[in-house]
């Protein structure tokens, strides 16, 4: 009974097989001849002919001819057409052909005007014709194709959905050509109809390569940019495709759309794009139709453009795009393809071919059972105990007197991430580490001698990783007494040692914690107490009579409450800044800042505590700098940077703020000729449990605070403060964080420079 059901599964697994195989045999016969406007390499010209291989070579019966009419690099002046029709009639006079497609508006001129003399009463089908019309065909019987019309409209709609901040949408345009006046009409009515709220249309027509990168590095941050056409070089004519669109990306700030898929790859974020594979695939879908049915009605034309959504991986991670934004079933180019859709139909081949295999292994072993159900008692026990040992939830190692592996349960390999196969015939010091080896040899020379204990061991898996476990290890001995080897119970407590180690890491680095604002707060209640007294000092001596404080008094008592008011005011603020970063409340809002303007406004915050110490506050900052930050951490920075530099500089000093934009970072720097500082103080100065404070040049009260915070907000951008100084020389910090996003790359620790000279820029 179950070799007859053995029998016939493998001849359905064999039958499946075959039949398989008949589906992918020759069903479709005929000589398909190409037509195509451009040449090989352009990269639209490329798609459509790949989509009709996909197609039509599923069919090895079909034979396809592909021939190229090259009108991009040549102009169809009649001469050229001459010669194309008569070399033509020449190669093609005596085959005999079942079909002609032609691919794009020039190729299907060409044809309608020598079908006649050339493909009398062959039947034809067309692809990437713009905008179709049926009048476009009249008086031609037996030609059917696919119209192509680009998606503005669906395009733009997809554009605002991805990106709703979209305040301007920017259309590359000409007037130069009848495409691109078509496209230029097209834009217009789309726009005329579909006029979103908010939403300002700017169009840059007839755009050169003179002036690309000038006009398009105006377009503002929240916007989006339709290419619509083509480059012009100055000297006449257009840019290639490919050239044109790499040159209009690098050069747009902003995510850059299209309508047409040999864009994508090159510089276009995506859009709904014309696609040339899917107008070559539908033209193929035709004419298989037309040739498995050769005297049949010809389908009707496909007015749908079939436009996909498509977009660019490589685009998509430049302006932070996430897959799960992108509408059903798009397209993403230069995206490794999973081995599923690489391979999906031969998977399902196997699994198919593994479901029928799996049915046979079961009825193999329901005959194995039905077996041994019929052996003999002491097989039933062997069995009984082959199962209380495999799945036990402890593992079992068993060695021989040479302390080798003779059995080791699946659940012991399975633990040092081994078949138990790798385990038998080898000592066990093999899976552990070698400092732990002699413990074990005196353990095991302990065994030998009759004794049984229980302790840990560790072991060395597979992966690398380590294994804890809690062993019960006893001797085994034979009928006479004698000892033959070792009988061991593992329980897997790797868990539990993790978790006591962590346990462990959490208290140490509590403990530090704790201790290292015991230590700030208690630097913070030195420097909080002298402000204070002194306020309550006057207010105190004021309360109680104010009249002996002559007007010439106050004038000179005044300035000095006033400067420990601000002061204490400073230290308050950023002491409420930094418990706002350690507490995690602070609210991170990175985006893109213009540097000039804030590094101007902090100028002038600090300008009246400059000018009251008689120190130049000038600011140097390159025109149109931007860097993506948070704009209350950066002021924060800048804030502390200015106060701390006029703070050490002396009357008539001077005090520099500058910022550059260097590769893909912004050096913001702040230098004075003040006192500087040596080696010992500016190691310490980011330091929170280290007492750095000192007097300014003008008395002023210094907490140290205020650099720890410009240290902490500058790392939460991902970048990083260098320190130049030299006692009476003066002092450069530098804020060097990402241009455009926080990428990490910058991050470093934080650096002390000091030189044999100290160059000030004054």
């Amino acid at each position: 009974m179950a070799r007859k059901t053995c029998v016939l599964l493998i001849l359905a697994v064999l039958h499946l097989v075959g039949a398989t195989w008949d589906a992918r045999a020759d069903s479709v016969q005929g000589r398909v001849l190409v037509l195509t406007s451009y040449h090989s390499g352009d990269a639209w010209n490329d798609g459509v002919v790949r989509g009709i291989k996909d197609i039509l070579e599923l069919d090895s019966g079909v034979e396809l001819m592909v021939e190229f009419l090259d009108v991009r690099r040549r102009s169809m002046d009649s001469d050229y057409k001459a010669a194309v029709t008569t070399f033509l009639d020449v190669k093609y006079r005596e085959t005999t052909l079942d079909l002609i497609i032609v691919a794009d508006d020039a190729a299907l001129d060409f044809l309608i005007m020598v079908r006649e003399e050339l493909f009398f009463g062959i039947p034809v089908v067309f692809c990437g014709i713009n905008n179709f019309k049926p009048g476009r065909i009249q008086g031609q019987a037996m030609i059917t194709g696919v119209n192509e019309e680009v998606s503005i409209r669906s395009t733009m709609e997809l554009a605002l959905k991805l990106f709703p901040q979209t305040e301007r949408i920017v259309a590359i345009l000409d007037e130069h050509s009848a495409v691109s006046r078509a496209n230029l009409r097209h834009f217009r009515s789309v726009t005329s109809d579909y006029s979103p709220p908010d939403i300002e249309i700017q169009e840059l027509l007839n755009l050169s390569t003179q002036d690309v990168q000038q006009r398009l590095s105006r377009i503002p941050p929240k916007s989006i940019l339709l290419r619509l056409t083509t480059l012009l070089n100055p000297e006449g004519g257009y840019m290639s495709l490919e050239q044109s669109m790499r040159v209009i990306s690098e050069a747009s700030p902003v995510s850059v759309f299209t309508v047409w898929d040999f864009d994508i790859g090159h510089g276009a974020l995506g859009g709904v794009v014309v696609s040339s594979l899917e107008q070559g695939q539908l033209a193929g879908k035709l004419a298989r139709e037309i040739l498995i049915y050769p005297h049949a009605v010809l389908p009707a034309v496909v007015m749908e453009s079939p436009n996909v959504a498509m977009f660019d991986h490589q685009q998509m991670a430049r302006f932070d795009l996430p897959e799960t934004k992108l509408p059903y079933g798009a397209q993403i180019l230069g995206k490794a393809p999973s081995l599923y859709a690489e391979f999906k139909f031969w998977i399902w081949i196997g699994v198919l071919i593994i479901t029928l295999l799996t049915a046979l292994v079961l009825v193999l072993l329901a005959y194995i059972a039905y077996r041994r159900r019929m052996t003999a008692a002491l097989e039933e026990s062997e069995e009984r105990y082959r199962r209380i040992v495999e799945t036990a939830n402890e593992g079992i190692w068993v060695l021989d007197e040479k302390f080798k592996t003779t059995f080791v349960n699946p659940r012991m390999a399975e633990m040092l991430g081994l078949a138990p196969a790798e385990v038998l015939g080898r000592p066990r010091d093999t899976f552990m580490f070698a400092e732990d080896i002699p413990d074990d040899e005196t353990r095991m020379k302990r065994r030998v001698a009759g004794t049984s204990e229980s302790y840990e061991r560790r072991f060395r898996r597979k992966d690398g990783s380590t294994l804890w476990t809690l062993v019960s290890g006893t001797p085994l001995v034979d009928a006479q007494g004698r000892i033959i080897g070792s009988f061991g119970m593992f329980a897997d407590i790797s868990r539990l040692k993790y978790a006591e180690e962590e346990l462990q890491h959490t208290s140490d680095a509590l403990r530090n914690a704790l201790a290292e604002k015991d230590k700030f707060f208690s630097i913070i209640a030195h420097d909080l107490r002298a402000p204070m007294a002194g306020l309550l000092g006057f207010v105190r001596q004021f309360s109680e009579d104010a009249r002996v404080f002559s007007q010439e008094h106050l004038q000179k008592i005044l300035p000095r409450v006033k400067q420990s008011a601000e002061d204490l005011f400073l230290l308050l603020e950023n002491l409420l800044e930094w418990a706002t970063m350690q507490r995690g409340a602070s609210h991170f809002k990175p985006e893109s800042l213009g540097l000039e303007t804030l590094v101007s406004a902090n100028i002038e915050l600090a300008r009246p505590t400059a000018d009251q110490k008689d120190v130049s506050l000038q600011g140097r900052v390159e025109p149109g700098l931007h860097v993506y930050a948070d704009r209350h951490m950066l002021d924060t920075i800048v804030r502390n940077l200015i106060s701390n530099a006029i703070k050490f500089t002396n009357t008539g000093g001077n005090v520099i703020v500058s910022a550059i934009g260097e590769g893909d970072s912004i050096q913001i720097r702040v230098q004075d000729d003040g006192i500087g500082m040596d080696r010992e103080m500016a190691e310490k100065i980011f330091a929170i449990d280290q007492k750095t404070t000192r007097a300014g040049t003008g008395g002023e009260r210094s907490t140290g605070l205020g650099l720890i915070l410009c240290k902490e907000f500058t790392e939460k951008h991902g970048g990083r403060i260098d320190v130049k100084s030299l006692p009476g020389k003066g002092s450069t910090i530098t804020v060097i964080l990402p241009r455009s996003r926080i990428t990490g790359s910058f991050q470093a620790e934080n650096s002390t420079d000091f030189q044999e000279e100290h160059k000030a820029p004054f």
